[in-house]
């Protein structure tokens, strides 16, 4: 049986933010006084559990989570630890639903850097 070389190294390959100073990981890693390990550990496991969850490609997700929206997140996963990202972020998306689909669409298109500031 062959195996896709792409897509192993994608499910294994551990996925990094494109935006350091805001988004997602740094706002985590800031209200969670995480090291830089557990803060890529939980954008990883986020950026993960969005695709699979808004049904859409990792590299959109990660950009979804870098975005202002991917910010406002991680204020409130402020309870969360990064084992926990998933659990929280599903009670978002739930609540959020229209909002997050919406964002995600625009977030997803958008190639205005100022969007991700």
């Amino acid at each position: 049986m062959k195996t896709n070389k792409a897509a192993t190294a994608n499910a294994t390959a551990k996925i990094a933010t494109g935006n350091e100073s805001w988004g997602f990981h740094h706002t985590i890693q800031e209200n969670l006084k995480l090291s830089d390990a557990e803060a890529a550990e939980a954008f990883d496991l986020a950026v993960r559990f969005t695709a699979k969850r808004l049904k859409m490609e990792l590299p959109a997700a990660r950009r979804f989570l870098d975005s202002r929206l991917g910010r406002h997140l991680a204020d409130v996963c402020n309870e969360a630890t990064p084992k926990r990202i998933e659990e929280v972020l599903g009670s978002l998306y739930g609540q959020w639903k229209r909002d997050v689909r919406e964002f995600s669409r625009v977030a997803i298109n958008s190639t205005d850097e100022a969007f991700y500031a």
